[in-house]
């Protein structure tokens, strides 16, 4: 029986290492980036960039609140990826995360607000991107849930475009 591993050295795929960037105000932030899967059509769809857990939340409470969120737009992850490979995947990228936003769109002294607020006019560039607050953030601070869904809303509608 093949490993998981051995399937992605076939497909020339390199196995996962940490991702890391470094943030002027956190220091060095970790990341993980997931090639997403529409359920529906099981078609590849987007790449998710998710900033690594640094709150007292345990990860199991963040990945039910990500993956919940992901099945509301018929997503889910499927392969995890190396940062040069997610980056070069030429899908619509969702970023969640403060820190990892502002170091991958290039906007080092944008509030996290600012980047939200660009979302629409980002998704209709030649490299669509979109911000969402992180899980974590998402728990921490329930108000912003609205938020997020008008932004997951977002991202279906440009999915079934």
């Amino acid at each position: 029986m093949r490993s998981k591993n051995d399937y992605l050295d076939m497909m020339g795929i390199q196995r996962w290492r940490a991702n890391a960037i470094t943030d002027e105000t956190l220091g060095v932030v970790g990341f993980s980036s997931w090639l997403l899967v529409n359920t529906q059509t099981n078609q590849l769809s987007a790449v998710l960039h998710l900033e690594a857990n640094t709150s007292h939340f345990e990860q199991t409470e963040i990945d039910q609140l990500l993956d919940t969120m992901l099945a509301a737009v018929h997503l889910k992850r499927g392969t995890l990826l190396q940062n040069d490979e997610a980056m070069s995947a030429n899908l619509l990228r969702i970023i969640m995360g403060e820190a990892l936003a502002r170091h991958l769109l290039n906007e080092t002294s944008t509030s996290f607000e600012s980047l939200q607020a660009k979302n629409a006019e980002r998704l209709n560039s030649p490299e669509p991107a979109l911000v969402v607050h992180h899980p974590n953030v998402l728990l921490t601070n329930p108000k912003l849930k609205r938020s997020a869904w008008e932004n997951l809303k977002i991202l279906r509608n440009q999915l079934l475009s």
